[in-house]
C-alpha cells in the first residue's frame, strides 16, 4: 500500500507538470493570436481530468493508510474512542 501511494504521488506530480506545460503553451497561443483564433483545449482538459482522478485515488489510499495507522497505534486509541463517541447517534 505504501509503494502504491508513492507511485501514485509521483505520477500525479508528472501529470501536474505536463498540465502546467500544456497550459503555458495554450496561454502563449492565445497571446500570439490575441484571442482571434480557435484553440483546442481538449488535451488540457483531458490532462486535468486524469490529474484529478489520480489525486483522488492518492488521497483515498493515503486515508486508508492513515486509518490503519490509527487502528494499530496505542497512542491513538484514545483519539479513536473520542471520535467514536463524538459521532455516536443515540
Amino acid at each position: 500500500m505504501d509503494i502504491l501511494t508513492v507511485v501514485l504521488s509521483i505520477m500525479a506530480l508528472g501529470l501536474w507538470v505536463a498540465k502546467t506545460l500544456v497550459t503555458i503553451d495554450l496561454k502563449t497561443e492565445v497571446q500570439e493570436s490575441s484571442g482571434n483564433r480557435y484553440i483546442r483545449l481538449t488535451y488540457a482538459a483531458l490532462l486535468n481530468k486524469f490529474y484529478e482522478y489520480l489525486v483522488s485515488i492518492t488521497v483515498f489510499t493515503s486515508t486508508i493508510k492513515f486509518s490503519r495507522l490509527l487502528s494499530f497505534q496505542r497512542a491513538f486509541m484514545q483519539i479513536t474512542a473520542t471520535m467514536k463517541l463524538c459521532f455516536k447517534v443515540d
